[in-house]
Order: C-alpha cells, then structure tokens, then sequence
C-alpha cells in the first residue's frame, strides 16, 4: 500500500505545482500566438476541473476592478488535508 500512497501524494504534490503556476502565470499577460499563452491555456485546462466546483461556492471578493479569486488557495487547503492521512 505504501507504493500506492507514494503514487498518490507524488501526483497531489505535482498538482500543487500546477496550481501555483495557474496563479502566478494569470499575472503575466501573453498574445494568443505565444508560447505562454500555451502553457497558461494548459495549466487552466489541467487546473478547472478542481478550481471551477469550488468557484461556484465561493464567490470572487473584491471591487473596483480588483477581484480576487480565492479558489486556489481553498484547493491548496483541501489538498493539504488529503495529504495528511497519506504521508
């Protein structure tokens, strides 16, 4: 079982990585024709099936302009808290 488990939080740990990236990445603008934009269309692909459930409780908070969404860091959290169990 300890195999499967390594497996598991190998997979979760890499998808924390994903999010991060997804984050930091919708700062930085990019042209349709960029290679950026590539990789932030795939990092959004991989990322909204987890981040789009959780947006749907959670509204975004902020005005002005400004919003913030804060689904990343309740994915964070709850992986956070599936990862404990595992390690």
């Amino acid at each position: 079982m300890s195999g499967l488990q390594s497996l598991i939080r190998s997979l979760l740990q890499i998808y924390v990585l994903v999010i991060i990236g997804t984050v930091v990445l919708s700062y930085f603008p990019a042209a349709p024709d960029s290679t950026l934009f590539k990789v932030q269309l795939a990092f959004r692909r991989l990322t909204e099936p987890v981040l789009a459930p959780i947006r749907r409780f959670m509204p975004r908070i902020g005005g002005a302009g400004m919003m913030l969404d804060l689904s990343p860091i309740v994915a964070l959290l709850l992986i956070q808290w599936v990862l404990i169990p595992i390690v």
